[in-house]
């Protein structure tokens, strides 16, 4: 119990940051703090009275998929990394350079995975199959939103329509997570809060700016 008020406090933690950051930062919209927040909010509370919530699940989806393996979230979640280089092949103008957001995409991804694993120890929650005790949050789906994210910020004023493309992976990996009965609608949800907060979070916490230089005006 004591590991879990720890990490929710962190969540918090996180969560009024990007608050007062938002606050202080015009460019960022209110969208982006409310859908991570929603998102994070609402798996963190599932997971409080979690047990008919989960029977409910791994019952629906032994009734009308029992048997079905797919892997293809092991691929889908890093579909959004490869778009976005595949943006910088094609001069489709991010709106950073190569080195500048692939810098962001490490920062990004080792900062999600950071919290993800602390989580994951912390909460210590069996997995559908019951294979292990670190089901929250699914890392697949955080590390999937990660990248959608970052994709989404370099792309959504050169590109828009492609920008979104990389959440339809991201989507699509925590949907097959649970399909597989590898993990729980909460952990999905959270996970996907966490790679779009956390990745928010280093596109804008000032002392980080240097690190991902900008164009003028592409916020």
């Amino acid at each position: 119990m004591k590991h879990r008020i720890i990490a929710l406090l962190l969540i918090v933690f996180i969560l009024v940051n990007f608050r007062s950051q938002a606050q202080n930062d015009s460019s960022i919209t209110k969208k982006r703090f409310i859908i991570p927040t929603i998102l994070i909010g609402s798996g963190t509370v599932l997971t409080i009275p979690p047990a008919s919530f989960k029977v409910t699940i791994r019952d629906f989806i032994q009734k009308n998929i029992n048997g079905y393996r797919n892997h293809a979230e092991d691929y889908f979640q890093y579909a959004p990394i490869l778009e976005l280089y595949a943006a910088d092949i094609f001069h489709m103008q991010p709106s950073n350079n190569a080195w500048g957001h692939t810098k962001c995409l490490l920062l990004s991804e080792l900062g999600t995975a950071a919290i993800t694993h602390l989580l994951k120890s912390s909460f210590d929650i069996e997995r559908p199959d019951g294979s292990a005790k670190n089901s929250f949050p699914s890392g697949h789906t955080s590390q999937a939103f990660t990248a959608a994210t970052v994709l989404y910020l370099e792309m959504k004023d050169s590109h828009p329509i492609y920008a979104y493309s990389g959440y339809v992976f991201a989507t699509a990996t925590g949907a097959f997570r649970m399909i597989n009965n590898r993990h729980w609608l909460p952990d999905v949800l959270v996970g996907a809060g966490l790679g779009i907060l956390v990745t928010n979070l280093v596109y804008y916490f000032h002392p980080l700016k240097s690190c991902c230089p900008r164009k003028p005006n592409s916020l």
